[in-house]
């Protein structure tokens, strides 16, 4: 895959191979980096990720940027639906993805909004990912639905550990309403993970996820065939 690799930000302009792409809002901000919103001429739109140092930084930086674009190519291999990635600057730290449009899956938790149908996207990715080896950060604020299809919106693609995968670690917070809801008006990170660590509350979500397990199995299946 080629992609651009003149990508400079100079004020409020992002200029992707002489394109000028003007900022319109920040998006969020992670553990090593802010996602912004840019917008050009054509009214294209587009996610800069701009990696920042601070206190949660597990790695270096740049190590950050090139782990990025290699989950990029694990996810693209898997199969699953991710923005397209339009180029980097390592020397910048900077990325820049397609903009996907559409509600944020942590936003449709809180607001009690997390259907079989829903989850049987994610079931969908998990598997395909899990046959590829690989597993995601399956937090629900990384993924947002575009036209009926559930993109996964963050490249970080681990080798596959079945402690970190969705059967096993996201999906408790999917099912999670109260405590998604409660989190982001506090940003208590208590509320959905068990004090001091980073593992959700599970046993009061034990039987429902065991029933979508059994309900959605046959994904599993249809892969493996």
């Amino acid at each position: 895959m080629e992609y651009f690799e003149d990508i400079q930000l100079l004020d409020n302009k992002l200029i992707i191979n002489g394109d000028v792409y003007s900022y319109l809002s920040k998006i969020g901000e992670g553990k090593s980096a802010i996602s912004l919103l840019y917008e050009n001429h054509n009214h294209k739109k587009v996610t800069l990720k701009n990696y920042i140092q601070t206190e949660q930084n597990a790695i270096p930086l740049t190590e950050a940027v090139n782990f990025e674009i290699l989950s990029h190519e694990r996810m693209a291999v898997a199969g699953i639906s991710i923005p397209k990635l339009i180029g980097f600057n390592k020397e910048k730290l900077l990325l820049v993805k397609e903009y996907i449009d559409g509600p944020v899956m942590i936003d449709y938790v809180a607001q009690g909004k997390i259907t079989d149908q829903i989850l049987q996207k994610m079931f969908d990715l998990h598997y395909k990912l899990k046959r590829a080896g690989f597993h995601v950060d399956f937090y629900p604020a990384n993924f947002i639905i575009c036209n009926d299809r559930m993109y996964c919106i963050d490249y970080e693609a681990h080798e596959y550990n079945s402690e970190w995968d969705f059967i096993n670690w996201g999906i408790f917070y999917w099912l999670n309403t109260n405590g998604i809801k409660e989190f982001l008006v506090t940003k208590n990170p208590d509320l959905i993970n068990k004090p001091g660590t980073y593992k959700p509350y599970d046993a009061a979500f034990l039987e429902e996820r065991n029933r979508l397990v059994t309900k959605f199995s046959y994904l599993e299946n249809e892969l493996q065939n």
